[in-house]
């Protein structure tokens, strides 16, 4: 179960949504119009509480949801899915539900709780059933939530080794959405410009190849010129090389899972390298001499890495820590600003495996 992609939780929950709320609308008003008859026809206000009853299976329905949307989260977290787009979704389809109440269930509840001094039809009026309060509710708290992973933080889970040493597989992070700027959720216009990425940031994004969200390290900025020696496994930024030195003692074998998926163990050296105002250690592998040999350059610019590229306005150039492990700008390009997530800021929690105990000792700020 915990191997379905979240795509498959996603659509199953969309569709689930969309059926209980469309359901809980016409079975509210059915009951408040056989409600308000059977007060008209005089019966007993027991017979009219009965009417108001909801069908036990939508409250099992609402349930089912609720197992859904923390599924459909955990493993879109887990996969570094973007779920904007079905916060989205969802959000207006949990408005329409509350903005149908108000425009055709309002008028009929206060007229039944006016035509009775019961207190149970009342209350039954006022609030329109339970599922049809879980909807309203609903609604805020999906909102709230859409608010906050667009415009504030969200989580991210480091989902290969592509980072080590800063970051390691299991590690979960909380992503700042507003240190560059605001966009607007999914088509992700800006409305606001707060900052620019800087050489060293460690940044969440969608690449130009891939539906996924990355997390990489800005290497070089708009306008820079980056080169790259797969002989030297040296990083030029405009003709200077970056600084690194070898940190004592700093071989080690490492055992880890490619972003290709497949378990590796490498002989690799820890270097201390400065960008910018950043210094951060990577790894490098001495042993080969192209991160992911026999793998296409997707951008054919990038071909000329070897002798120098320079990054377009608007575009950032990003790579991974594990220098001979990250499958990166080297290979698939530039990064779009408007494709920037946001800067991840610290990790807050370590859990490898869903059968494993979430661990606190990494928690810190990400340098």
């Amino acid at each position: 179960m915990l191997g379905i992609p979240s795509v498959i939780y996603t659509m199953v929950l969309l569709a689930l949504l969309a059926f209980w709320l469309g359901a809980t609308l016409f079975f509210a008003w059915q009951r408040i119009t056989k409600a308000s008859l059977a007060l008209a026809g005089e019966q007993s206000h027991e017979q009219a509480l009965a009417k108001l009853q909801e069908p036990k299976w939508l409250e099992g329905i609402g349930w089912a949801v609720i197992v859904l949307l923390v599924l459909a989260v955990f493993t879109g977290i887990r996969e570094g899915n973007d779920l904007t787009l079905t916060l989205v979704v969802a959000t207006i389809i949990l408005g329409l539900v509350r903005l149908l109440d108000f425009l055709v269930l309002a008028k009929p509840r206060a007229k039944l709780a006016a035509t009775t001094g019961n207190e149970q039809i009342q209350q039954a009026a006022k609030y329109g059933g339970k599922m049809l309060s879980w909807g309203r509710d609903y609604f805020l708290i999906i909102f709230i939530v859409l608010l906050i992973r667009s415009w504030v933080f969200e989580p991210f889970k480091i989902p290969s080794a592509s980072m080590r040493p800063t970051l390691i597989e299991g590690d979960y992070l909380v992503v700042s959405r507003f240190s560059y700027g605001i966009y607007l959720p999914v088509l992700n216009y800006e409305l606001f410009d707060i900052a620019d990425p800087e050489r060293g940031d460690v940044i969440v994004f969608t690449p130009p190849h891939d539906a996924s969200r990355y997390i990489k390290r800005v290497v070089a900025v708009p306008g820079d010129t980056v080169r790259y020696d797969y002989q030297s496994k040296q990083l030029f930024v405009n003709g200077e090389r970056v600084v690194r030195e070898l940190v004592p003692g700093g071989s080690e074998t490492l055992t880890m899972t490619r972003e290709d998926g497949r378990e590796q163990s490498a002989n690799v050296l820890r270097y201390r390298e400065q960008l910018g105002d950043v210094d951060h250690d990577i790894f490098i592998n001495p042993g080969t001499t192209s991160a992911f040999t026999g793998i296409s350059v997707f951008d054919a610019n990038l071909r000329q890495l070897s002798r120098g590229v320079t990054v377009p306005q608007g575009k950032y150039f990003a790579m991974g820590d594990n220098r001979d492990a990250s499958l990166d700008s080297r290979y698939w390009g530039f990064v779009d600003e408007t494709m920037i997530a946001g800067r991840a800021e610290f990790k807050w929690m370590y859990w490898p495996s869903f059968f494993s105990l979430p661990q606190f000792h990494r928690v810190g700020a990400i340098e």
